[in-house]
């Protein structure tokens, strides 16, 4: 393993390590005031509340899988134009050469 490759380990290591420690305070969201308000709450309003979620949920985890599908669809037209160009250079280099 050369010296590249391993500061490349360590830094991402330092830097997975540095958002699990910072993404502890995120778990306190959960504020008591929410909290007490959803115990204290209506059956309705619970109902409300878990629609509201799926209405701020799955919107964007449908973009994202599309965007994703999309991308993972579309990923070998580029390298399909990139091979052809090459072999087309590397067959017009080759009628080049043989004309001379």
């Amino acid at each position: 393993m050369n010296c590249k490759t391993l500061f490349r380990r360590v830094a991402t290591s330092a830097m997975g390590a540095g958002i699990l420690c910072g993404a502890a305070p995120a778990f306190a969201q959960g504020c008591a005031l929410c909290y007490t308000q959803a115990a204290s709450a209506s059956s309705r309003f619970i109902h409300a509340l878990r629609g509201g979620i799926l209405v701020l949920v799955f919107p964007p985890l449908l973009i994202s899988v599309g965007l994703a599908t999309a991308a993972y669809r579309k990923r070998d037209r580029f390298r399909g134009n990139e091979l052809k160009t090459e072999q087309g250079a590397d067959s017009r280099a080759d009628e080049i050469h043989e004309a001379k």
